[in-house]
């Protein structure tokens, strides 16, 4: 069956239907639409306020610690929001417009 070129195929990982037949395909489509949409956006707000995550600079450390640096990084992102810290809109990266649908 053919996927949803933004995901890989893995054992482990949904991915949405290609061409959704019922209402609960759809919704299962829908939900990881949502999902993605959060996640993307999460990303660009942390690669705003952290430029070391941001496209053009590689973590290059182990899986495990480069996970850590990123959950350091959600850390200081919420303490700096409980400080009042907002970051300004033109500071996040928003992912490039793709086509999920493979339509």
């Amino acid at each position: 069956a053919q996927r949803d070129s933004g995901y890989p195929l893995e054992l482990w990982l949904f991915t949405p239907f290609l061409n959704p037949r019922n209402q609960p395909e759809e919704a299962f489509n829908n939900t990881l639409t949502s999902a993605r949409n959060l996640v993307e956006r999460t990303n660009g707000i942390l690669k705003g306020r952290f430029r070391c995550l941001s496209r053009h600079r590689t973590l290059i450390y182990h899986l495990v610690r480069a996970a850590n640096i990123i959950y350091a990084c959600c850390v200081l992102h919420n303490i700096a929001l409980n400080a009042g810290l907002n970051l300004a809109e033109v500071e996040i990266e928003y992912p490039v417009e793709e086509n999920y649908d493979n339509s």
